[in-house]
């Protein structure tokens, strides 16, 4: 099962707003989400921790080590597999 993510954990993972969120797909810079519902959406965690790990070095300073830590622990063991947050079964 992917881990699926809402957009405030996006922006609390990121530090990005919504606006430059949805800014940013539309110029091709950021993962797209999936449509889960008529007005509901989830990005793959897998997606957004791919797209901070492809950031040059000096932004990944910017990151928390929290975030950090917690990307590299679903990485690592799928934590919050089971969490309602992360996890979404259609």
């Amino acid at each position: 099962m992917e881990n699926l993510i809402n957009r405030r954990d996006v922006e609390a993972i990121t530090g990005l707003s919504r606006s430059t969120i949805y800014k940013m797909i539309s110029n091709g810079d950021f993962p797209r989400p999936l449509r889960i519902g008529a007005k509901a959406v989830r990005w793959r965690m897998s997606a957004i921790a791919a797209w901070i790990e492809q950031l040059p070095e000096k932004l990944l300073l910017c990151f928390s080590g929290a975030v950090l830590y917690l990307l590299s622990r679903i990485r690592q063991d799928g934590l919050g597999k089971d969490h309602p947050t992360f996890a979404y079964q259609p």
